[in-house]
């Protein structure tokens, strides 16, 4: 909790998991793994899926033994810990598979869109996508309506198309929509255009809730 708390960081995630062990050769008994090689697997499974698609549940293949995680720790406990803003790999009976808990970055002070990895990445990625659409009009252009114009177009088409769901994206896509894309002349600074645009962020679906009522058909 202290380490989480004192990062602090939509960018940084805390991975823990304690007693993590893995059959490795003929080990019977299981390796102790650092849980530096757990986080280098959960920085791969990010980069191997799409922006938008959340980790949360996702099985790791790094760790195969986690008694610690149910036998010392409580479900309250790990709450406790992951409410700090701390990665947790955990492990709900013997046997069961070890998975990410959810997926939290070390931000818990502004709510979801910074506490939610793929919140952050996916956002990092649009932002990278209009940074390269922009990178050759610097130097390259003049300020004139048709250039503010041209500029719109570039930045409404990467919105758009990142609005739109790809067949093979059962998650959704990256943007739930857009508002107030504004792309104007500096009021002062005539040399220089501004951009603006409120992105409306996909949360990842952690939780259902699920009430169902029994009674008895009085009509037999």
């Amino acid at each position: 909790i202290a380490r989480s708390e004192a990062l602090s960081s939509r960018r940084c995630a805390n991975v823990w998991v304690e007693d993590r062990k893995r059959l490795l050769g003929s080990d019977t008994t299981g390796t102790v793994i650092p849980n530096k090689y757990v986080a280098c697997e959960i920085a791969g499974l990010r980069c191997a899926v799409l922006p938008q698609q959340g980790l949360t549940n996702t099985e790791v293949q790094s760790v195969t033994d986690a008694p610690s995680m149910y036998v010392r720790y409580s479900q309250e406990e790990l709450d406790e810990i992951a409410a700090a803003g701390t990665f947790i790999i955990t492990q709900d009976a013997e046997s069961g598979a070890t998975f990410i808990r959810h997926q939290l970055t070390t931000e818990t002070s502004g709510g979801s869109l910074y506490y939610e990895d793929s919140v952050g990445v996916n956002l990092d990625n649009i932002s990278f996508l209009v940074k390269d659409a922009l990178q050759g009009y610097i130097g390259k252009k003049n300020v004139t309506g048709q250039t503010l114009n041209e500029i719109k177009n570039d930045i409404t088409t990467i919105l758009v198309d990142s609005s739109k769901t790809d067949v093979s994206a059962s998650y959704g896509p990256a943007l739930n929509g857009y508002e107030n894309l504004l792309v104007a002349v500096h009021p002062t600074l005539k040399d220089r255009i501004t951009i603006y645009a409120k992105l409306l962020m996909p949360l990842p679906l952690n939780n259902i809730d699920v009430t169902l009522e029994g009674d008895v058909d009085l009509s037999l």
